[in-house]
């Protein structure tokens, strides 16, 4: 007998890639609970003419999509944008739900994603130091010793994931400039970030220079720096169509696209207590590490930073 899950809704936000969108309404249906499993689709609209006939199929195809518990099309009247088409649905969902089950429009799901990320939500709930149940695991190969089908990172993955309404408003009090320039400003906190990766540093660099936030850099910096976790699949439950060229500030590369998911329909959790991995750490780090010529210039443009010598910090 299948155990029976609060099933969390799903949001998945689009604009115009249709045969993405496509793949991934469909293997979500591939999951058991789908059935029991509220959707939303927040529909932005088109920004330019280029975007038109890619909304528009994606407009035809919603209209006949079945499969869910239920459905709920945000259709915006105005381009809202990619971060105000995102919070927008989520404030809709949190009047209702107090957890939600995020996607992209990009990716493949294996089919016990969502029984994964529901029972990751109802087993976590109580434990504050987890933040997120993440349903992607990078492309490594996991080590020869760990045997159990999940592990706890400070990282963060938002290709696929499920986390509550209370650790969301704690991202959101800390999504801004003033934040990201603290944690800079704190030497014991940026020796932190870059024993994990010096991927956030970099990134946080680039918000703050750019005058763009960005969310995952912004959980990644609070995962570190505050002693937080994230839960990760052994066996990725995503696999990620972004990398085609598609994708906004992504390049081509098909690893992601290519990379093998769990064909299992359903998941149970091992038993482990929350703590971290050294040798899954190292794996990770490894994988995400810069090369001596950007570790040099990281360190230079921290120090930059810290001595206001670049005008655009």
């Amino acid at each position: 007998m299948q155990k029976e899950h609060k099933c969390a809704p799903v949001l998945i936000p689009t604009l115009c890639r249709n045969t993405h969108l496509k793949r991934c309404v469909e293997s979500l249906k591939s999951n058991g609970l789908a059935k029991d499993t509220p959707l939303y689709i927040a529909l932005d609209y088109p920004l330019n003419e280029s975007h038109r006939a890619g909304y528009n199929a994606i407009d035809k195809f919603l209209d006949d999509l079945d499969g869910f518990a239920s459905i709920t099309i945000i259709r915006r009247n105005e381009n809202f944008g990619a971060g105000k088409n995102i919070a927008d649905a989520i404030k809709m969902i949190f009047e209702k739900y107090d957890r939600f089950i995020f996607s992209e429009d990009d990716n493949e799901f294996a089919p016990n994603f969502l029984e994964y990320i529901n029972e990751g939500l109802d087993r976590f709930e109580s434990q504050k130091e987890v933040f997120a149940v993440c349903g992607y695991n990078y492309p490594v190969k996991m080590p020869c010793d760990y045997n159990l089908n999940h592990f706890y990172a400070r990282m963060f993955s938002a290709w696929g994931y499920g986390t509550w309404r209370d650790r969301h408003n704690q991202y959101r009090i800390s999504c801004n400039f003033d934040y990201v320039k603290s944690v800079l400003n704190r030497l014991t906190d940026v020796r932190k970030l870059n024993s994990y990766s010096e991927m956030p540093i970099r990134h946080s660099l680039n918000m703050i220079r750019n005058k763009h936030l960005t969310g995952d850099t912004i959980i990644c910096l609070k995962l570190i720096t505050e002693n937080l976790y994230c839960v990760f699949p052994t066996i990725s439950k995503v696999r990620n169509h972004g990398y085609d060229g598609s994708g906004i500030h992504c390049g081509v590369n098909e690893i992601y696209h290519t990379q093998p998911i769990d064909d299992k329909h359903t998941f149970a959790y091992d038993e482990t207590s929350i703590q971290e991995d050294r040798n899954i750490n190292l794996l990770i780090k490894c994988y995400f590490a810069f090369s001596f010529p950007r570790r040099i210039k990281l360190l230079l443009l921290y120090l930059l930073y810290r001595i206001n010598l670049l005008k655009y910090f």
